[in-house]
Parts: structure tokens; C-alpha cells; sequence
């Protein structure tokens, strides 16, 4: 699946690319929070229990690109002020998947990392909240919390429920909903004898078989056909630039991962070539392909692109193959009975499965 992760603190709005949370950390389980723990000294002794120290517990690492807002993230740190805040989850970029809302929160340390060539200057930046409540879980609290959730923030929360649970209300009362029966994507995709040497390959023959899945499943019915015959009238737009922004945004990930798990001790020509070696091997995404009905700029995944042209290929051509079959079975759906015209097929969601049923060529 596809998330987006966004800081929301103080009127600002901080594009995410790491995202880390530990549960209950306690100051002897990482060293490296030991010179964290410093920062909070004082704080601690106003506490009057040094062996409580305050940022012990929940522990949200966040990182991100220096646009502007790294001025903030100093004074928060040097300050010792504490903020309220949120970390949103957005699903393929409109659907909120989860909202992570904290208050009384410390900035209890920052790590920079400098830009080499066109790689972009990187702030991480450590946060120890006081209150933290998710979706559909209990609030859990720190001996400093000064905020009282159980009220007024509390009833804010049931007050954005309450609403969107009358905007449901609303609509299924003025539109009528259907869902689409089933569709089966005939014949199966099959993972061919090449690729069963190594179970990577079927996992990952299925991960990408998926993410299309999912891809077709998010655009409605009336979407999907628009798409479809764009594609048919104007062959295969040209998606460079989102290609290039995928595997862009993909590189600095993985840059991230590989500095954070080597802590101080990184080189960076060495992540560089490890990265870039990655990447030779990869293909930028469409969730789905363009001939089955993706947008040509939706490209926000990497994978094997030995088993992307695999997929690719099985999908068939414009007016026959798989692709097309799908088509075909749809228009029968779309027929009916019951009969499902143009402006219904706006609010109703593809409904298609084809990643289970992947065979595998004996």
C-alpha cells in the first residue's frame, strides 16, 4: 500500500520519508539514548525522581528534507518548550489510514545530515510526548503530561466523528450505492519456470501482482473505462518524470535506512554505491499499468523489474489479452441486470481479484 505520512505541529505541515515508534523505552536498552537522557536532566530533578526520566516510554523518530523548517525544530529542542501535534497516514493520497495526535511533546534530540552532490540536507528529529492517543486505542500518558485529554481534546475527537458520521449519513441517503460483483482477471497470471529458482521472485511477483490489485480497486468503474480508452485512442503517455521522482524518493529512503542503522560510523560514497547498485535492478511502478486502466502518473513504488516486464507483458496487448478480458467482463456486469449507467459509475469501485490467483508453472 501507498502512505504518505505528514507532521501537522503549529500551523505547519512536515512532509515525512522516515517514520519510527518505540513502545516503552527505557534508558538501558539503547545507548544511544543515554545522551538524550541528558537533555532532561533538569527536568527530572523538578520531577523529583531521577530513575523516572521523562523520556522513557513512547519515542517518535521523524525524518525529513530542510525547506525552512529547521529553525522551529531548534528552538523546540534548545527551548525545552513542549507542543501538541499530529502525524497523519494518507492512503493513496486523499484517504487518512490512521492520525497519531500528541500533546505536551519534547524535542529531546536532532541529528543533521549534510547534502552531498544533489542529495538534499536531511534533519531527524527525536519527540517524546506526553500524551499520545491513536485511532481506536487507549490514551497513554507520562508523569509530565500537563494537557487533560479527557476533556476538552477528548470531545473534539467524538465532535470530528460525530460530523463525518452525518456526511455519511447525508450521502447514502441522496446517492444510491452498488458494489461490483467480483471480477476474476482470466487466465490467471502465472509465475514462469525462470523465476522459481528463487523464492524471492514468486514474493515478489505477488507484492507487485497486489499493489495493481489494489490500484485497479481505488479508481471507480467510470475511471477504470476512461482510462481504458485512452489508452486504446493514445497508446502509452509518457511518465518520465514521475518515474524519476519514484525512484528519486525511493534513493533518499533507502539512503535514510542505511544511515540510521549505521548510526555514526556511515560513509556516505559507500551508501551511495550501495543504493544506486540497488537500483539497477529496479523498475518504477504503475499501480496499475496503463493498460489496465492506471493512471501514467501514478508511479510511487519500485520493483523487480524483471518481474514488472513479466507482469507487464501477461497483461497482453491494447485489444486482446487479459487486460482486455477484464474489460469485457466488466461491460457484462455493467449490462446487468440490474442495468448500471454512466453517472452511477462514478461512485462505484472496481472490484477486481487476480494476485491470489497467480499460478505457478510446473
Amino acid at each position: 500500500m501507498i502512505y504518505e505520512t505528514i507532521l501537522k505541529i503549529r500551523g505547519r505541515e512536515v512532509p515525512i520519508l522516515y517514520y519510527n515508534y518505540r513502545c516503552h523505552v527505557r534508558h538501558y536498552d539503547d545507548p544511544n539514548l543515554r545522551k538524550i537522557m541528558q537533555l532532561h536532566i533538569q527536568v527530572c530533578e523538578e520531577i523529583g525522581n531521577r530513575e523516572c526520566l521523562p523520556v522513557e516510554g513512547d519515542l517518535i523518530t521523524l525524518a525529513f528534507e530542510c525547506k525552512g523548517e529547521e529553525q522551529f525544530f531548534y528552538d523546540w529542542l534548545n527551548e525545552g518548550t513542549m507542543h501538541n501535534g499530529e502525524i497523519h497516514f494518507i492512503y493513496n493520497e486523499v484517504e487518512i489510514a490512521d492520525i497519531f495526535r500528541f500533546w505536551d511533546c519534547y524535542c529531546v534530540k536532532i541529528e543533521e545530515y549534510m547534502s552531498v552532490g544533489n542529495a538534499p540536507m536531511m534533519m531527524v528529529a527525536y519527540l517524546s510526548p506526553g500524551i499520545i492517543k491513536r485511532n481506536n486505542l487507549e490514551v497513554r500518558e507520562k508523569v509530565w503530561k500537563v494537557s487533560d485529554v479527557s476533556n476538552g481534546n477528548a470531545s473534539s475527537i467524538q465532535e470530528e466523528n460525530d460530523k463525518n458520521d452525518y456526511i455519511s449519513e447525508k450521502s447514502s441517503s441522496s446517492v444510491t450505492i452498488f458494489i461490483l460483483s467480483v471480477i476474476h482477471v482470466k487466465p490467471p497470471f502465472k509465475l514462469k519456470r525462470k523465476f522459481q529458482n528463487n523464492p524471492h521472485y514468486e514474493k515478489e511477483m505477488r507484492r507487485q501482482l497486489k499493489m495493481q490489485e489494489d490500484g485497479i480497486n481505488k479508481l471507480t468503474v467510470f475511471e477504470w473505462l476512461t482510462n481504458r480508452k485512452t489508452f486504446k485512442e493514445k497508446g502509452r503517455s509518457s511518465s518520465q518524470t514521475a518515474q524519476n521522482d519514484a525512484r528519486d524518493a525511493y534513493k533518499r529512503r533507502k539512503m535514510f535506512d542505511y544511515m540510521l542503522l549505521s548510526a555514526e560510523n556511515f560513509k556516505y560514497d559507500e551508501i551511495t554505491k550501495k543504493v544506486e547498485d540497488g537500483l539497477s535492478s529496479l523498475a518504477a511502478l504503475h499501480n496499475p499499468d496503463q493498460i489496465a486502466g492506471g493512471n501514467f502518473d501514478d508511479v510511487t513504488e519500485m520493483g523487480d523489474k524483471r518481474i514488472n516486464s513479466s507482469i507487464g507483458s501477461q497483461w497482453g496487448t491494447k485489444d486482446k489479452g487479459r487486460a482486455q478480458n477484464l474489460e469485457d467482463e466488466l461491460l457484462k456486469v455493467l449490462e446487468g441486470p440490474p442495468k448500471i449507467d454512466e453517472e452511477q459509475q462514478k461512485y462505484i469501485k472496481m472490484n477486481v481479484i487476480f494476485a491470489e490467483d497467480l499460478e505457478i508453472i510446473k
